[in-house]
């Protein structure tokens, strides 16, 4: 039987971050793990601006062919009217 061992990530990073190689792709990503970074933030500190229950739309709201394609749509169960002849 063979059994793994196991390594702790911290001593992996440590040993990565000694190759010069590697710590310039890592700087290289530097604005792309700020990037993630802010957009987490953004969504976990404002949860009430997430909405959970959309309203409806309101048919009355739409007129002539607009209504018709929505509805033809709905009952195809498409997300959208298509140009499509089939």
């Amino acid at each position: 039987m063979i059994v793994a061992k196991t390594v702790p990530f911290s001593k992996l990073s440590d040993e990565w971050r000694k190759d010069p190689e590697f710590m310039r792709e890592y700087d290289a990503l530097e604005e792309e793990f700020a990037l993630a970074a802010a957009l987490i933030r953004g969504r976990t500190k404002r949860p009430e601006m997430i909405e959970t229950n959309p309203q409806p739309a309101r048919p009355e709201l739409v007129e002539g062919p607009h209504l018709s394609s929505c509805r033809s749509s709905s009952l195809r169960k498409k997300n959208s009217p298509s140009t499509s002849s089939g």
